[in-house]
């Protein structure tokens, strides 16, 4: 397998741990893995750090040395009011765990990684920003990408 997507669409008020741990999911026999994509749907109004609990397990089973590209997208299904879909925003992805990422890559089971392509809406440099001051390791490495929803 050289592409693989993985769309997920929790029930109401669950997160990524949550899905984890009901289901095995292991990418480790991926190991020609080159481009990944994962994309999460959440039934609620804003993303919060439990909400994205679990994704640096997945990442981590994930020991393609040739994965190059990791397409994150983390969309949030507001109900109230009238229903609609929406990318969550860079403001919103400071909740996500950047050091369970940045620990994730200093182990090298993602030699490969050249592009960490994060999926969002609004201002790109307020998630760069963060990034640069608080994960000064991962910032270095040069491998996130933020592709604004205007441009996709």
């Amino acid at each position: 397998m050289r592409v693989f997507a993985l769309v997920v669409k929790p029930y109401a008020h669950d997160e990524i741990q949550g899905i984890l741990e009901r289901q095995t999911l292991n990418m480790a026999l991926c190991s020609r893995l080159q481009a990944c994509a994962l994309r999460v749907l959440f039934h609620k109004n804003s993303l919060d750090n439990d909400d994205v609990r679990g994704f640096t397990e997945l990442l981590s089973t994930i020991s393609s040395p040739i994965l190059s590209t990791l397409t994150l997208s983390l969309l949030v299904h507001r109900t109230k009011d009238r229903p609609i879909v929406r990318r969550v925003t860079y403001s919103e992805m400071r909740a996500f765990d950047w050091a369970g990422i940045e620990a994730t890559l200093a182990r090298g089971s993602l030699p490969g990684l050249r592009n960490l392509v994060i999926e969002g809406e609004g201002e790109a440099a307020v998630l760069q920003d963060y990034i640069a001051r608080v994960f000064p390791v991962l910032h270095a490495r040069r491998v996130i990408q933020l592709l604004p929803s205007s441009t996709t």
